[in-house]
C-alpha cells in the first residue's frame, strides 16, 4: 500500500542504535520511536492512512478470511466511527466491500462493526465485537458464500466467536472483489480516520478453518504482548 501522512507516524524496524524500549528505540532512519516496535503503523486520527488499491477481481474473495491486529487509542482529533479497513470499492453505487470500523468514539471498551453488502442501507453485520482500548486485539472475519443463495460472516476476537451475520438475498450479497481498499480511513468519504495502531492485515481467498485461525493467532500474538 501507499502510506499517506507524516513519516514519523510509520513504525519501521529498528536501526542498530535502537532497543526494545519506546523511549530509546529508533527506526531504520534514526528517528526516535513513539510506540512499541512490532511492525505496526501508527494512525493519528486525522491525516494518516494507507491506500492499498485494487485487490483481486470479481468473485476473488466471495469466500475469504480477513485478519488484523488493532490497538485503538484516544485522540482528540479522531473522527467517530474510525475505519480499520474499508473496502468500499464502488462508491458511485454505494456497493460495499468488507469494512471494519469503530462503533462511535473510542471508549474504555471499544465496540467494532463489520459491514458487508450490496448497498449501505442493506448491509449485514457480524454484530458488535468489543475489545479494550490501548491493548492489542486480533479481529478475524470469515466469509462463506454458497452460489447466489447465501452469504455468511463469522467474527472472532482473540479466537473467541463473537457475532455472526448472513443474507439469502442475492441482491444484497457482496460479489467478492475489492477495488479500493484503505487502512485507517474511510474510502468513500475520505474521512473517518482511525486513531491508534494497525498491524498485519491479511486477506485470504478462502475461509480458513478454526484450527488455521488458531495457528495464525498463536504464531503472531507474541509480537503484540
Amino acid at each position: 500500500g501507499t502510506a499517506t501522512g507524516s513519516p514519523d507516524a510509520l513504525l519501521f524496524k529498528q536501526g542498530i542504535n535502537g532497543s526494545a524500549s519506546t523511549s530509546t528505540g529508533r527506526d531504520g532512519q534514526g528517528f526516535p520511536l513513539s510506540r512499541q516496535n512490532n511492525g505496526a503503523i501508527g494512525f493519528d486520527g486525522s491525516t494518516n492512512y494507507t491506500d492499498v488499491g485494487s485487490v483481486g477481481g470479481a468473485g476473488t474473495f466471495s469466500n475469504c478470511t480477513i485478519s488484523v491486529w488493532v490497538n485503538p487509542q484516544n485522540n482528540g482529533g479522531a473522527t467517530d466511527y474510525g475505519r480499520i479497513y474499508d473496502g468500499n470499492y464502488e462508491p458511485s453505487i454505494r456497493q460495499r466491500g468488507p469494512t471494519l470500523q469503530l462503533n462511535g468514539t473510542v471508549a474504555a471498551s471499544q465496540t467494532y462493526l463489520f459491514y458487508l453488502g450490496a448497498d449501505i442501507s442493506n448491509y449485514f453485520s457480524s454484530g458488535n465485537m468489543t475489545v479494550p482500548k490501548g491493548q492489542w486485539t486480533n479481529i478475524t472475519m470469515t466469509v462463506v458464500t454458497v452460489g447466489t443463495a447465501s452469504q455468511t460472516v463469522v467474527g472472532y476476537v482473540n479466537l473467541n466467536p463473537e457475532g455472526a451475520g448472513s443474507t439469502t438475498d442475492s441482491a444484497k450479497m457482496w460479489v467478492g472483489d475489492i477495488g479500493n481498499l484503505r487502512i485507517g480511513q474511510g474510502y468513500k468519504t475520505g474521512q473517518r480516520f482511525f486513531a491508534g495502531q494497525i498491524a498485519n492485515l491479511q486477506i485470504w481467498n478462502r475461509a480458513l478453518s478454526l484450527p488455521e485461525i488458531q495457528q495464525n493467532y498463536k504464531a503472531q500474538r507474541s509480537r503484540f504482548t
